[in-house]
């Protein structure tokens, strides 16, 4: 199982980008989010199963997944533990096994027809990585070359615990300056001010800008590392 100390050093300094271009960004890059849920069933002493609201599972967790170039989408490997956290499952704990169950995605920006995708059997499970990758589509996107000491973070939210309506999903744009990378790849910044809104996760992304364009390079995902949220390199995956 990864583990990531924290450093005591300084956290990195973050600033808010003036909203119109903070518009042009996520434009530029809304193609490569995802909302991923994961379903889970429990199961009696018996091997029965038991499920909830007349679905064919008992309980879900919701979390943004990030398509990469070679045709992968990451999320955070915690969303593979839905029942915990979970209020419903709290009085049936001592007496029934949750077992994940169906696994989807879709695009954040499709809030008109909701097509999830099913994931053809489970995603390879590894302790030696901290996302999860599936999906036969593409992206232009690049990888960084190396870890980045400044990039633009991009850090999705919502206020409802079964985000799939429009405008349930919410983001924010950071820029971050100053990144410290640990010895395992992580970066720690100052926590963003959400209120209590739900974080669902998140990426980093290095800005290259050219004569006339404006290139983008996937750096790291936000996600958790030891309980808390960090921004973890893409150097650790690739």
């Amino acid at each position: 199982m990864l583990s990531a100390g924290i450093n005591c050093q300084e956290k990195s300094q973050v600033s808010f980008p003036l909203p119109a271009r903070e518009n042009l960004e996520y434009q530029a890059l809304k193609p490569t989010f995802f909302l991923v849920s994961q379903e889970y069933i429990i199961y009696s002493k018996e091997n029965i199963p038991k499920y909830r609201y007349g679905k064919n599972y008992f309980g879900r967790t919701f979390a943004v997944g990030v398509l990469s170039q070679d045709g992968k989408i990451w999320f955070p490997k915690y969303t593979r533990y839905p029942w915990t956290g979970d209020p419903n499952f709290r009085e049936y704990e001592k007496t029934y096994t949750p077992r994940i169950s169906g696994l989807r995605y879709r695009l954040i920006e499709d809030t008109v027809y909701y097509k999830y995708y099913n994931i053809e059997g489970p995603p390879a499970d590894s302790t030696e990585v901290e996302m999860f990758t599936q999906s036969t589509d593409t992206t232009g996107i690049g990888f960084s070359e190396e870890p980045v000491s400044h990039g633009v973070l991009f850090i999705f939210y919502s206020s409802n615990p079964v985000p799939e309506n429009k405008g349930d999903i919410k983001y924010v744009i950071i820029s971050v300056e100053d990144l410290k990378w640990d010895p395992d790849g992580v970066s720690y910044i100052k926590d963003p001010y959400l209120s209590n809104y739900k974080i669902l996760g998140g990426a980093l992304y290095q800005r290259i800008i050219n004569p006339g364009k404006i290139e983008w390079r996937l750096a790291g995902f936000y996600t958790q590392v030891n309980g808390k949220w960090a921004i973890k390199s893409i150097e650790e995956f690739k």
